[in-house]
């Protein structure tokens, strides 16, 4: 069973480098989504830290530990750190503040400067223990790669000593918590440090220092209560040691000598020590702390587990930001359709569509009228050249043409402004309204920020959207035909009538001058009882009558199809206006929503 725990847990530290990808690929993606001012900005910037402190400590040295002693003011920590050590390196202070600036030695030969720079440890407050001086003491010459740093006091007065110590705090691979007898359940040291830390609790120890100033009835109540404690902040399993910078024995009255041997649940073995619950408790010396390091440095995970503890908590702090189930990364139909409504008759295509029928309806009459009316057309404007639309085709239908628009952004490739007639204030708001609708409904169920975003990304290019519109209706062939060959034939039929008309009138008109000046007349051809230039009048009339309202049915309908010809290629250019301008962004929001989720499930699997 403990084997099988200690292959989880190193497959769980094998997989740290694809875990704060994972993570830095969500903070990516909620970057510009989370606003400056939310709560949750501070949780993301945090885990942002994390994603670089984690590439940055994975690039430096792996050979050597970074072990921080922190405590409060008189808890001994600078005399255990000298204890350590074997020498006086840290000044241990009788007058508060002490300084702001870390101490740190390093054990071995292995050069750690890169990593003492990173962690900001000045020049001066570097010492070294090299392994040769420590060869009659096996368990100091087991160090080798400890780099352990005396920090500041956290309790400080002066605030630079705090900022100092929560920058290290979140840089060590394992934190050492020395507490003494009276200050153990300081508030601050609980609320402000050990609970938040409480993800962290696989790389902490924590040490009830100056333990030999206690009996040992007194020690095992501190011990008692401060397993509460700690139990209370979330850290329950954290080693506890006893410890002493003088050479005091173990305490009496637990039932255990110092002999007996406890192992953790991570599978490392301690000696010297007493057992308080699940807890390793040591006694009052420095032989079971020396141990818990020697094995701590020996095992070359604490750098590792420090950092999976930093991406446990970023994950646990942004789980709100994402939603247990997978979102729909589309805009549905039926919101689709209405913002391409809205769309639509804000670009003015029924008003285009009409102005195709009126301009089919205007050149086909220009060919199919009477002809002695027909120059009347003349002084008339195409409708469709009134409004600067679509360029007509010159002879036969047109053939296939790209129906797809092409918006343009470069100021040499936009084409004239359309004449259409600004959008009415009523289309105006109601275009707003099926953008709120798109940004709505394309957040509805997600956790914020999400669906602000959602609705700021609906109106993101609103600005853009009217000039867009204008040069994709502009741009677009309405595929209005030029001259039709039925149109020639009723054109042909209409001179046939009134060369009908004009011949049986001149004709009349001759007859009528030659009985006027009592000529003879000539002869009067006959068409059944009717003269023949009666016949050719009233024919022409009839015919021409006739010959109208065929054309004008015929021009309608014509008409008609190639208005929805052209609202339909209208409607395909708003579309893709729509889908460049509203939809795309929303969409691509989605599945940045989907990609953050995918990236923060990836963070947190274990």
């Amino acid at each position: 069973m403990r084997l099988g725990r200690r292959a989880d847990a190193d497959a769980d530290l094998a997989a740290l480098p694809e875990r704060v990808e994972a993570l830095g690929r969500f903070v990516a993606a909620v970057d510009d989504v989370v606003p400056a001012d939310s709560p949750v900005a501070a949780d993301v910037a945090a885990a942002r830290g994390v994603v670089d402190r984690a590439g940055q400590r994975l690039a430096l040295s792996r050979e050597h530990t970074v072990v921080a002693l922190a405590g409060g003011t008189g808890s001994g920590k600078s005399s255990l750190f000298n204890a350590l050590t074997g020498h006086d390196f840290s000044p241990v202070g009788l007058i508060r503040p002490t300084t702001g600036e870390p101490y740190a030695c390093v054990w071995g030969a292995g050069d750690a400067s890169a990593l003492l720079d990173w962690l900001g440890v000045p020049t001066g407050r570097r010492y070294r223990r090299e392994s040769a001086l420590d060869g009659s003491d096996p368990q100091l010459s087991a160090l080798g790669g400890l780099v352990l740093l005396d920090l500041p006091d956290f309790d400080s007065v002066e605030e630079a000593h705090r900022v100092e110590v929560d920058r290290l705090l979140e840089l060590v691979d394992l934190m050492v918590w020395v507490l003494d007898p009276q200050k153990y359940a300081d508030r601050v040291v609980h609320t402000r440090y050990l609970a938040p830390l409480r993800h962290h609790r696989d790389v902490m120890t924590v040490l009830l220092h100056q333990a030999d100033r206690l009996t040992p009835a007194d020690l095992d109540r501190c011990l008692a209560d401060l397993t509460r404690l700690l139990d209370a902040d979330g850290l329950t399993g954290v080693p506890v040691l006893a410890t002493s910078v003088a050479d005091a024995g173990p305490a009496a009255g637990n039932g255990l000598t110092p002999g007996d041997r406890l192992t953790s649940g991570d599978g490392l073995t301690f000696g010297d020590g007493l057992t308080a619950g699940n807890r390793r408790v040591g006694a009052p010396s420095l032989a079971g702390l020396r141990e818990r390091l020697a094995e701590v440095v020996a095992a070359r995970r604490a750098a590792l587990r420090r950092l999976a503890g930093d991406v446990d908590h970023a994950v646990a702090e942004l789980a709100g930001l994402v939603a247990a189930d997978a979102p729909d990364v589309s805009v549905d139909d039926r919101t689709h359709r209405q913002v391409v409504a809205a769309l639509a008759e804000a670009a003015g295509v029924p008003a285009a569509a009409g102005a195709v029928r009126r301009g089919y309806r205007h050149r086909a009459h220009a060919v199919t009228g009477q002809p002695l009316v027909r120059w009347v057309r003349h002084f008339r404007r195409d409708p469709l050249r009134r409004l600067r639309l679509g360029t007509p085709s010159t002879g036969e239908p047109a053939g296939p043409v790209d129906e797809s628009p092409v918006l343009v952004t470069g100021p040499t490739a936009l084409p004239e402004p359309s004449g259409l007639p600004a959008a009415s204030p009523a289309t105006s708001a109601a275009v707003g309204l099926a953008l709120r609708t798109v940004g709505e409904r394309a957040g509805a169920g997600l956790p914020d920020p999400w669906p602000q975003a959602a609705l700021a990304a609906a109106r993101s290019r609103r600005d853009e959207l009217a000039a867009a519109l204008d040069i994709a209706v502009a741009r677009t062939d309405l595929g209005v035909p030029g001259k039709r060959w039925w149109w020639r034939v009723i054109g042909l039929f209409q001179w046939l009538a009134t060369a009908a008309i004009v011949a049986g009138v001149l004709w009349l008109l001759v007859r009528y001058a030659l009985f006027a000046i009592a000529l003879p007349e000539p002869p009067m051809p006959e068409v059944g009882r009717l003269p023949l230039p009666t016949a050719l009048l009233i024919g022409g009339v009839l015919g021409a009558v006739v010959f109208s309202f065929v054309a004008r049915l015929l021009v309608r309908a014509a008409a008609a199809r190639a208005a929805r010809r052209a609202s339909a290629r209208l409607t395909r250019a708003v579309t893709a206006v729509a889908d460049e301008y509203v939809v795309g962004p929303v969409t691509d929001l989605l599945r940045r929503y989907g990609d953050a989720r995918a990236a923060l499930r990836a963070a947190g699997r274990r």
